[in-house]
């Protein structure tokens, strides 16, 4: 295991390449943004990060610490999410993943966004919704 992947993974994400994104997560794996509930399996994952990708415009990732130890890896930053409407939400965040070899087997994304959507309705595209 090695963090030379955490900036593919940030520019993934930044891209809104949902494919590219579930490419580091373990068929298996367990993703959970936030306090949203847990994600299992590659396919509920993928919906749900497309959806969150769907619902804004552009994202802009900051890292600014990685560290690992065993097979924990962790990094902090700031994200910088760009609304439809052009404004923009600035908040640090945290994210820890639990690797499987070379995939993330389970990733936690620690952030308050609880004003990301504030003057949104989001309807289909809130994050939440898996079907």
């Amino acid at each position: 295991m090695s963090k030379a992947w955490i900036p593919e993974l940030f520019k993934a994400i930044d891209g809104k390449d949902t494919d590219k994104f579930c490419s580091f997560i373990h068929p298996d794996g367990i993703f959970r943004f936030g306090n949203y509930p847990e994600i299992k399996g590659e396919e509920g994952i993928h919906e749900v990060v497309e959806n969150f990708f769907n619902s804004l415009k552009a994202l802009n990732h900051k890292v600014t610490d990685v560290w690992e130890s065993g097979d924990l890896l962790s990094c902090r930053g700031e994200v910088t999410y760009t609304r439809h409407d052009d404004s923009r939400h600035t908040v640090p965040f945290c994210n820890v993943f639990r690797m499987k070899g070379e995939k993330v087997e389970h990733y936690q994304i620690y952030i308050d966004n609880s004003e990301l959507y504030k003057y949104i309705i989001l309807g289909d595209n809130d994050i939440g919704n898996t079907g």
